[in-house]
Formats: structure tokens, sequence, C-alpha cells
């Protein structure tokens, strides 16, 4: 096989990228036996034969990164030996991606149709090929209408006859489903959005939108017939109602903004803020209890602390000039403000005394001048260490 020029697998790589994202639609009902991977087939639906959207966010999952770049890397790898025209080994390679992840979709693609359409149609005309890039890329109307100009040039072409048969239709019904589900979904979460924050007039409105495309949606009609109607019942307020409940999420917000700033130590701002509650509401115990009783004591217990911190320094500053007195005297009034100060009474009842002892012993010592140090030290005598004879006596009248 010839090695492929650049322009030549360019033009390859160009088209297959683009066949790729058509897979979900090339494998609709009825083509190619793959109508598990259809979205209709996956989504579970009522008697009715409607969609059924769970109210609760889909649990998502979530692949190691390992495993991930493995994948990425297999096909980084099959794109290469595709682009090369090593079709054989790069099926091994997307074979081995779907043993991964046989949800993959462009290995699906290129497994199924790309490389099985290629090997069967090596010689295919560019017009084909177009044609091909325009379906892979979802453009269904262009690819209808290259089709058309193929068959226009060869009447005979068996596959341009059924893409345009079964193929484009069946993707076209396919995209317009998709859409139409990812629209249903997207207007019945905001229905329940709504409704969950009491705006039933809108909730309505948004559930009705939902029924006109699915009239047969059995949870939309759930809430218009009997939950949106009960909580109106329920919630059927006079205006001064409605103005009292919109005091109380505002009292909500600033009493949440007020907390956020108190326990920040910002005090000064959360006063304000519990101001503007009282303001609102003069009964509002929670407020109140803050500014009588908590600020206060957290303000006070701040300037505690700060008062300690000081005390503290000036008291290691007077232990580091050897004044342990004074040291011991600061210590003493710490933990006179908060009995909890292990360090301050660490120094207190362990390294003061230490140092107040030292400092007494020295004291007891004699002193030695300054320059005894530096004078040599004197001789020592010798001292005989031989026995001493005993003294020579004479005795008057006598001899030697």
């Amino acid at each position: 096989m010839l090695k492929p020029t650049m322009k030549h697998a360019d033009f390859k790589r160009e088209l297959v990228y683009i066949l790729v994202f058509a897979a979900g639609v090339i494998l609709w009902p009825g083509f190619a036996n793959a109508q598990e991977v259809t979205t209709a087939n996956l989504k579970p639906k009522d008697a009715n034969n409607s969609v059924i959207i769970n109210n609760k966010a889909p649990q998502q999952m979530f692949e190691p990164e390992l495993r991930k770049e493995k994948i990425a890397a297999l096909y980084k790898e099959a794109l290469v030996l595709f682009d090369e025209g090593n079709y054989k080994f790069a099926i091994l390679t997307f074979q081995e991606i779907l043993s991964l992840d046989p949800n993959h979709q462009q290995a699906k693609a290129y497994l199924e149709i790309v490389i099985p359409d290629i090997l069967k149609k090596e010689k295919r005309k560019p017009l084909f090929r177009e044609a091909l890039g325009y379906f892979a890329k979802q453009d269904y109307q262009k690819a209808s209408d290259t089709f058309k100009k193929v068959l226009a040039r060869n009447p005979d072409n068996t596959e341009a006859k059924e893409y345009l048969k079964f193929r484009v239709p069946q993707g076209i019904e396919g995209q317009k489903q998709l859409i139409k589900e990812e629209k249903i979904n997207s207007l019945y979460q905001e229905a329940l959005t709504s409704f969950d924050n009491k705006e039933f007039e809108k909730a309505s409105r948004l559930f009705k939108e939902v029924l006109s495309f699915d009239p047969n949606q059995a949870q939309a009609k759930e809430y218009l017939n009997s939950k949106i109607p009960e909580m109106l019942k329920e919630n059927k307020e006079t205006p001064q109602k409605q103005k009292v409940l919109q005091k109380q999420n505002k009292i909500k917000a600033l009493y949440e903004q007020a907390l956020t700033f108190y326990e920040e130590r910002n005090y000064q701002k959360a006063i304000a803020i519990f101001n503007k509650i009282l303001a609102l509401d003069p009964n509002e115990s929670r407020a109140k209890e803050y500014l009588e009783v908590k600020i206060p004591n957290s303000m006070r217990e701040q300037e505690r602390q700060k008062k300690i911190s000081a005390l503290y320094e000036e008291a290691i500053k007077f232990y580091d000039s050897a004044n342990y007195e004074r040291a011991a005297g600061i210590f003493k009034e710490i933990l006179s403000l908060d009995s909890r100060q292990n360090a301050a009474r660490v120094y207190l009842e362990k390294d003061i005394p230490l140092k107040l002892k030292e400092a007494e012993q020295k004291k007891r010592m004699p002193s030695i001048p300054p320059y005894a140090e530096a004078l040599p030290s004197r001789p020592q005598p010798l001292i005989n260490t031989q026995p001493s004879r005993p003294p020579l006596v004479i005795i008057p009248g006598r001899g030697l």
C-alpha cells in the first residue's frame, strides 16, 4: 500500500473528525442493529409512551483519571494508524478502547461505520465523500442535496439511495427528538424551580409549555391538575400577608448577612445590620440577643485577648532582661485575666523561680577580681618527699 500523501491524510482526518460526531445519529433504531444506543430507548417511558423525567439530578459517574488517560492515549494511537491506512491495527486499537469504555461513541463510529465504508469503497468518488462528511456533521440538508447530486451522476448508487431513504430521514428525526427532549427537560426543571420558590403562576405557564411539546407528559399534568391548585389553595393570602411574607424574607436575608459579619468578628457591620432587622421588626428576638448579649460579650473578649497579648509581650521583655520580679508580676496579671494561659503559668511557677534561684547562688559565690584571671599562676614550693632525719642531740659530759 502506498503511503498516503499529506493532502490525502489531512482530508481523511478532517472527514473522520466530523464522522465521529454522527455516531449517535447513525446508530439510530433500525440501523446496523444498534437500537440499544438510541436516546428514546435509553429513557424510560410511561404508559402513554411519554418520556419520564426524573425530578432528581442524575447521579454522575466519573472514571478514574488513569483510565481516562489510557483511553485518550489509545484513541490518539488509533487515529495515527487510521491516517496511515493501517486499518487492521486501527480496528484492534478501537476495540481495546471499547473494552475500557463500551460507550465510547467515537470508537464505535470508526468500527461500525467509518472504517467499513472506507474498506468497501476505497475508490469512492469525492462527491460521495463530501455527502458523507455533511452527514457526519449532522448537516442533513446539505447531505441530502449532495447525495441527490451523486444519484444524478450515478442513479445505480445503492448506498446514496440508502442514505436518502433511511439514514438522512432518521438523522433528521433523531436530531429533532433530541432537541425536543432537551427543551422539555429544560422547561421542566425551570418549572420545578419556580414551584419550589412558590412562583406558582410562572410554574403553571412553564408546565403548560412542557405539555405543548409533549401532551402526554404525566408529571407536568400532575403539577397542573393537583399540586399547583393545592398550593394555591393553601397559600391563598391577602395583599397584607404577602407584604408580611416579603418582609420576613428580607429579614432572613439580612440575618444571614449579619451572622457572616459576626463570625468574621466584624462586629460594627454586624451591629449595623442587626439594627436594620430591628427597624423592620422591633420584636425580632435573635437580633436583640446578638445586640444586647453576644456581640458585647464577644467585643469584651476580643479586647481582653488583645490586652493579654500586649501584657505577654511586655512580660517576655522583662524576662529576657533578667527583671524576673517585674515579669512575674505581669504574668500574674495575665492569669488574673485568663486562668487558662498555661504559658504564663509555666513562666511563673517554673522558669522564673529557677532563674531567681540561679541568681541567688551567684550572689553567694565569692567574687573573683576581673584582673585575677589574667595573672600568671605562682610556682608552688617544692616539697621534699624524703623522710627527714631526727636532729642530732648533744648531751653535756658525754662524748660523741
